[in-house]
């Protein structure tokens, strides 16, 4: 039993222990943000940019633990293997999408379609790129289905 959150599941402890967190890094950096700007007695935005070093920053306590928590992050849970492999997955789909798409412009939606054909290649891989950079992750992979599983359509 935990002396502060007794027998709360853990997952409802990790998420109360984040909020908390959040909440301590927020009031720390809004304590150092008044507290710079009342020692270097800030009246205006020219002040701050004139000033040559940040305004908004942890102060001199939390910013070591703020570069603990980044470190850790980093390690385990952005570069993890499983959060590499989604993002390598998710490179791809994006990327063979983006090259079907340009080599048949036909597969575009008409509105699309209209805008990419143009004999200018830059234009057209444009036109190409925002469609695709606009689609949502399940749309993307949807179309990454139904336009390269052959299983789907060759029954």
């Amino acid at each position: 039993m935990h002396k502060k959150f007794g027998d709360q599941p853990d997952n409802l402890i990790r998420h109360e222990l984040v909020r908390e967190l959040i909440s301590l890094m927020i009031g720390d950096l809004v304590a150092e943000i008044r507290r710079r700007i009342k020692a270097h007695n800030l009246q205006s935005a020219d002040d701050v940019r004139m000033l040559g070093q940040p305004v908004a920053a942890f102060s001199n306590t939390l910013e070591p633990r703020h570069r603990e928590i980044k470190a850790f992050l980093f390690e385990r849970v952005y570069r993890h293997h499983t959060v590499n492999g989604a993002m390598s997955k998710a490179r791809r789909i994006m990327r063979d999408l983006f090259n079907l798409m340009l080599t048949e412009p036909d597969l575009l939606p008409q509105e699309w379609r209209q805008q990419a054909e143009t004999d200018d290649k830059t234009m057209r891989a444009r036109v190409i790129c925002d469609y695709v950079a606009g689609m949502t992750d399940r749309f993307a992979m949807e179309e990454y289905r139904r336009l390269f599983d052959i299983s789907d359509s060759m029954a």
